[in-house]
């Protein structure tokens, strides 16, 4: 699969270097624009999707906020730290969305649309995962990624902007100032017991 999206990519490259060898400069926004998406997809893809070990059996984790919950009962060291680091790259992941909906549509409507591109891709991604036991359907996935999708629609927006009150910038700024915030919140705890054992013993 991985080689399909290689040589997907070379195939649109080429016809970004013949467009640009024939003059015809008119397609060159779209097709920038149109390479970054290919570009993105075909690297989710392959981080999603490719060279995953089958699981032994199709796994689901429908509680909301899972991750946070179990963040809280284990120790840091180890699984906590992993569990924390996988929820912040799923945000991160699906940035760049939000970014290019933000700077592809106008600002009517399109904080909707990319919620639900976000929303979407990633159903996709986890129905995939779970109909070919390439990994776990998670709801926390789902939650994620959409917010990842909100925070990038809103940094987009932030730059974009050229005249912004210092209300609308903390609007923009307040996605992921409250992912920040919840996530330090639910580390910080297990942080503070481990380095209290440390203390101790």
């Amino acid at each position: 699969m991985l080689i399909k999206f290689i040589i997907l990519i070379g195939i649109i490259i080429l016809r970004g270097f013949i467009c640009r060898r024939s003059g015809d400069r008119r397609e060159a926004p779209g097709f920038i624009m149109f390479l970054i998406c290919t570009g993105y997809l075909a690297v989710l893809l392959a981080i999603t999707l490719c060279g995953r070990a089958p699981l032994s059996s199709p796994s689901l984790i429908a509680v909301p906020l899972k991750s946070y919950q179990v963040i809280l009962s284990v120790r840091w060291y180890g699984a906590g730290e992993y569990i924390a680091l996988y929820s912040v790259g799923n945000v991160l992941l699906f940035i760049p969305p939000g970014m290019i909906v933000a700077n592809i549509f106008g600002r009517k409507h399109s904080f909707w649309l990319a919620i639900f591109i976000g929303f979407a891709l990633s159903l996709a991604i986890e129905i995939t995962q779970y109909l070919s036991i390439l990994g776990t359907f998670e709801v926390d996935d789902l939650i994620h990624n959409i917010w990842g999708t909100v925070i990038g629609y809103s940094v987009a927006r932030l730059l974009k902007e050229k005249e912004k009150t210092a209300r609308r910038k903390f609007f923009l700024c307040l996605p992921m100032l409250f992912y920040i915030a919840l996530l330090f919140s639910v580390c910080i705890i297990p942080i503070m017991k481990d380095v209290s054992n440390l203390i101790i013993y």
